[in-house]
């Protein structure tokens, strides 16, 4: 890996927030904490990629659905459906994350 030296201009906040780093021991130098950020700030966009492709292709698979005739009226009785399906999805994924191991 090749490394190439760079200026970058950082606002007071930031700057005391990679002294602290330093001083603390958690990181040797700065361009250790830099690194990390840009680690992390790849990830989260990574994710964000990830959750947008997600919602493109629900959202198509909607539209599909909607084609292909695959839709019912918007009743009080579907609204309640809905809410039941969706309370059911969410007591059962609130009962996962209570039963799934901790991380240390």
């Amino acid at each position: 890996m090749s490394f190439q030296r760079i200026t970058i201009t950082l606002t007071e906040e930031h700057l005391q927030a990679v002294q602290a780093a330093l001083a603390s021991g958690e990181y040797g130098t700065t361009s250790e904490v830099i690194r990390e950020a840009l680690r992390e700030w790849k990830q989260r966009q990574q994710n964000r990629a990830a959750a947008l492709a997600q919602l493109r292709a629900e959202v198509n698979a909607g539209l599909a659905d909607v084609a292909a005739g695959r839709v019912r009226e918007w009743t009080k009785d579907a609204v309640e459906e809905i809410k039941q399906r969706g309370r059911k999805k969410l007591a059962a994924a609130s009962s996962d994350s209570q039963t799934a191991p901790k991380r240390t």
